[in-house]
């Protein structure tokens, strides 16, 4: 049979492989996948290892002639994570002779009213709830028992147990897996793992909010490591110790679980998350893990759910929690208030800092109030640059590179202005731009190498990914040796 799989992310890759070496191993797989949320070295490296038989590569399933080929080939089934991204090829198949699968995606699978009301709205109109729903055939799931019984599509187990029971099983998946993603072996050593969420960048809260929480979280435990969420932006972590994050920050948790599982055992205590689907799949991948976790959802949800928008609230994470609890157990608590939070982190028996916890008392009574959250989030952010600046060349004068001659560098220089920052501008690069800018002589980035700086600011908006990808060509470091400048 001509399989296909469309995915969107890491960890459906990941999802992906499994079902491949279990339900799909002597068929034709086919791999639809963009850089949208994978990078393209991944990509990359799953075209060398040809575990799927065929990789299509889209940035637009709109445009691109592979896509548009789908439609004259046989096509026995279709796999998919997320209907909104690749709706143009769920349109195209929909009405021929095509097995339609769902595939498991976290806790937006298990909760599959809700699933179906958000995707189904980016389909053809004319395509109704209760259609879609009547062509899905299969839901793969790691645990079926999660799933909303009311449902009568052909649930299925995705075959996960012999990951952690059969070694030889393990270490051959995780041969492929450690070189599509790319893994470096690490030091998973902590008692708490914090997994952040990208709340921001999914435009579910403002970018301070983000951030003060994120930092609340943090500086509640004396130890911890931070597992970044692999699309989150790199500006939250500017003020924290490199050795406190996972390096393998675009790796499923589930991967780096595997490679290190009987020292996390060991180790680990505690997982801490506001909304991050790792809580609970440690516990379906390791039925023995003694891991305990806290979901942080309904302490932030209560006390500010305004200034959030309604993904965070929508989510029927109660229910998803009890409903997980009766099967494994209690493993994952989810407290309301500030009082349970502390009486859970004294019942796990994790140290904690009980004055920095106490700082959600200060953000929550702020929540109270109607303020504009994302004309101050440009300031707030800002600041933690010029905090970090200031702390470490605290003994001497900043030597500053501009990347940028435009209004950005101008609000940049007024800003620094503001925070009394002790620097002097020594370069400037700009590479549409010839001349001078505040006396300083512009210069293109190939000079980059003769110029006199301590540190960069990226002061472009239009291309700032593409500078930043060039500095990190170039050996150097985000947090050390370059950052953006304001609003960027």
């Amino acid at each position: 049979m001509n399989i296909i799989f469309s995915c969107v992310t890491n960890y459906t890759i990941f999802i992906s492989y499994i079902l491949i070496k279990t339900v799909y191993k002597d068929d034709y797989n086919i791999l639809i996948v963009n850089d949208a949320l994978i990078e393209k070295d991944i990509i990359d490296r799953i075209k060398r290892i040809k575990v799927w038989d065929e990789v299509i590569y889209s940035k637009d399933d709109n445009c691109n002639e592979e896509i548009q080929k789908i439609e004259y080939r046989k096509i026995d089934v279709f796999n998919m994570y997320n209907i909104e991204f690749c709706k143009n090829i769920f349109e195209m198949l929909f009405y021929k002779d095509v097995e339609f699968n769902l595939i498991e995606e976290g806790t937006a699978t298990w909760n599959l009213d809700l699933f179906f009301e958000y995707h189904v709205k980016s389909v053809n109109q004319s395509l109704k709830k209760d259609q879609i729903k009547k062509r899905i055939n299969k839901i793969f799931v790691l645990d079926k028992r999660l799933i909303e019984s009311k449902y009568k599509f052909l649930i299925k187990n995705i075959n996960i147990d012999d990951v952690i029971s059969n070694d030889k099983i393990r270490q051959s998946y995780l041969k492929d897996l450690n070189y599509i993603f790319g893994y470096i072996q690490e030091n998973i050593n902590s008692n708490v793992v914090y997994f952040d969420n990208n709340l921001s960048q999914a435009f579910i809260s403002s970018r301070s909010d983000d951030i003060y929480l994120n930092d609340i979280i943090i500086d509640a435990f004396n130890k911890l490591l931070i597992k970044p969420h692999p699309n989150d932006y790199k500006y939250k972590y500017n003020n924290i110790d490199e050795d406190m994050i996972i390096k393998n920050k675009n790796i499923p948790w589930e991967i780096i679980y595997l490679n290190n599982y009987e020292v996390i055992e060991k180790s680990n205590l505690l997982y801490v998350s506001i909304v991050s689907t790792s809580l609970f799949l440690t516990k379906i991948l390791n039925k023995s893990s003694k891991v305990k976790s806290v979901f942080l959802h309904d302490l932030v949800r209560n006390a500010c759910s305004s200034r959030f928008n309604n993904e965070i609230n929508d989510y029927k994470y109660k229910e998803i929690v009890e409903k997980y609890n009766f099967i494994y157990g209690q493993t994952v608590y989810m407290p309301a208030t500030i009082e349970e939070y502390f009486d859970i982190l004294k019942k796990i028996d994790i140290d904690f800092n009980k004055k920095a916890i106490k700082k959600y008392d200060i953000y929550f009574e702020n929540a109270k109030y109607e303020m504009n959250y994302q004309k101050n989030s440009n300031d707030f952010i800002f600041s933690r640059t010029m905090y970090w600046l200031k702390k470490t060349f605290a003994d001497s004068k900043i030597k500053i590179c501009l990347w940028g001659t435009g209004g950005v560098s101008e609000k940049t220089i007024n800003k620094m202005q503001e925070y009394n920052l002790d620097y002097t501008l020594t370069s400037v690069i700009d590479n549409f731009k010839k001349g001078s800018y505040k006396g300083i002589t512009i210069c293109n980035q190939e000079m980059i190498g003769e110029l006199e700086y301590d540190i960069i600011l990226i002061c472009t908006s239009i291309s700032k990914i593409e500078v930043e990808e060039y500095l990190i060509n170039k050996g150097l470091k985000y947090g050390k040796d370059f950052v953006y400048g304001f609003s960027i």
